[in-house]
């Protein structure tokens, strides 16, 4: 049996990938997000623009076709998703959180039985014609399985049937884990695509847990090649500062030029990575911050890519 997990938030596809392994059903992935899209791999994905009415049709015909057993959603009011919904014929949904609008009464997942005029007038009337968009907190009744990261006591005031929830295990975590940090920095003005993709690759089998984006960087152009699990911080007004008052034990620094390593706290473990084959003015660059650095007796390695 087959199995189709809705997506159109990065936080959902995040979620959405630990659902896998507690889903019985082999899984495909259906978004409306591009760069989620391209970011899936080693597993079956669809994608659909939302205002693309016609490939939406074809890829209803063609869930229809494979025999779906099942669809799995967090925000059940989207109306791509209910598209599906009405059109697919699955035989289970599985919901899984949006966030505290799971548990919280008043909202729409858990409060909107029908859709009334001063939430949304168009939808009213659609609803009133053709009966659809379906109301949100239609499918927290109509689920199978509930999938959630809260504990099970924080149901108390949903509408979900409790004994539909399954709290997904959580990994235990590690005790004096090093907080490593990579440095953005406008990439495609110092080195090579392909030098982009090799530090990237770096970056994801490293296992950092911060990449802090550059102001000048135009992160866009290779967003999809960092792994999801990486949170990307686009700190205001200073990274600088950020760096200053992150001062705890087991934090690693990694940079290719940036001078902001020569002010981060003493404790901080500092790593420069050398790329082979770089510009001369990468090289350059480079040479001045080692200077900068051990005139500030700062200690630092080299990691050469």
């Amino acid at each position: 049996m087959k199995n189709l997990i809705y997506i159109d938030t990065f936080p959902h596809y995040v979620k959405s990938k630990e659902l896998i392994s507690h889903i019985n059903n082999e899984s495909t992935f259906f978004t409306t997000n591009r760069k989620i899209y391209d970011k899936i791999n080693n597993i079956n994905k669809l994608y659909v623009n939302p205002k693309n009415l016609l490939r939406l049709a074809f890829l209803i015909l063609h869930i229809r076709k494979n025999e779906f057993f099942s669809i799995c959603v967090a925000r059940t009011d989207a109306l791509v998703f209910q598209l599906l919904f009405k059109f697919c014929a699955f035989k289970e949904v599985y919901t899984f959180d949006e966030g505290l609008y799971t548990i919280n009464k008043h909202s729409i997942y858990n409060s909107q039985f029908k859709i009334e005029r001063s939430y949304h007038t168009r939808l009213y009337l659609l609803n009133r014609i053709l009966n659809f968009p379906i109301p949100a907190a239609y499918f927290y009744k109509k689920n199978s399985k509930h999938y959630t990261w809260f504990s099970k006591s924080a149901f108390s005031n949903s509408i979900i049937d409790k004994f539909k929830i399954i709290d997904l295990n959580k990994p235990p975590l590690k005790k004096n884990k090093k907080l490593k940090i990579m440095i953005g920095q406008p990439w495609h003005y110092m080195i090579s695509d392909s030098h982009i993709k090799k530090l990237f690759k770096f970056i994801n089998i490293s296992e950092f847990n911060i990449y802090l984006e550059h102001p000048r960087e135009k992160l866009h152009l290779y967003e999809s090649l960092i792994n999801e699990q990486i949170s990307i911080l686009r700190v205001n007004p200073s990274s600088e500062e950020f760096l200053r008052y992150l001062d705890q034990n087991n934090v690693e620094i990694y940079s290719l030029t940036s001078t902001l390593v020569c002010n981060v706290p003493d404790n901080f473990s500092i790593f420069i990575i050398n790329i082979d084959k770089s510009k001369k003015r990468l090289i350059y660059d480079q040479e001045n911050l080692y200077l900068a650095l051990s005139g500030m007796n700062k200690t630092f390695q080299k990691i050469n890519l």
